[in-house]
């Protein structure tokens, strides 16, 4: 799952300086800014993982079980801020093409 999350990180960051760019250009707020606590949150979501990994999952093991969980929360969480962030920048696009199609 590290690969993934990874891969995911690549893409939000793409997605900040896409984002970043777009709103300059159209003079909003730095909501892109958000981007980098979603990716803070991502890593420690990989880095929490990861000491799971290295402790060995065990049933018996409470912290492994907090890491686990604590993993999981942080990348939903970030997940989360990555989509709001996302539509507020790019939600115009869909009623857009909408109504093209509409034309």
């Amino acid at each position: 799952w590290q690969f993934v999350a990874m891969s995911l990180i690549i893409a939000w960051y793409l997605l900040r300086e896409f984002s970043r760019r777009l709103g300059e250009a159209l003079q909003m707020p730095p909501y892109y800014r958000l981007y980098d606590l979603a990716l803070a949150l991502a890593v420690l979501a990989i880095a929490l993982s990861f000491t799971v990994f290295v402790l060995g999952y065990d049933e018996a093991v409470i912290a492994a079980d907090v890491l686990w969980l604590g993993a999981r929360l942080a990348c939903v969480a970030a997940a989360l801020i990555e989509v709001a962030v996302t539509v507020k920048y790019w939600g115009w696009i869909v009623p857009e093409v909408l109504a093209l199609r509409k034309k």
